[in-house]
């Protein structure tokens, strides 16, 4: 999984990924690419805690992309937001100081318009 289908899939339940994975693998593009199922399953329990998805090289040599779930009314991950650029200027301590917030808020309010209302982990 790569850029925004990263955080779709991370709130899909285990069985179904790992029933994805079974049908379509886990193909390296790069020497960060996961493709261990168990390192999988457990990078995307940190998504779900955080509440965005990082992929840092995993699929593009020197782009790095932070994504974070829209959902529907009914508390669905339905889409993503994300932000994507290169590595000298999407960096670590930048997505932690500024882009994950803004995205996790931008993505908090899609999903009310949405008609979502439980909401956790939101900044604003």
């Amino acid at each position: 999984m790569h850029r925004v289908g990263k955080i779709i899939a991370a709130y899909l339940p285990d069985e179904q990924i790992i029933k994805l994975v079974k049908e379509n693998g886990l193909h390296s593009r790069t020497e960060k690419t996961i493709t261990d199922i168990n390192e999988l399953l457990k990078h995307y329990e940190i998504v779900r805690a955080q509440g965005f998805a990082i992929d840092d090289e995993e699929h593009d040599p020197g782009l790095r992309c932070v994504a974070a779930p829209v959902r529907d009314f009914s508390g669905n991950v339905i889409a993503s937001i994300s932000v994507a650029g290169p590595t000298t200027r999407v960096t670590m301590d930048r997505i932690s100081s500024e882009l994950a917030r803004m995205l996790i808020e931008t993505a908090n309010k899609i999903s009310v318009q949405l008609g979502f209302r439980k909401l956790k982990n939101i900044f604003y």
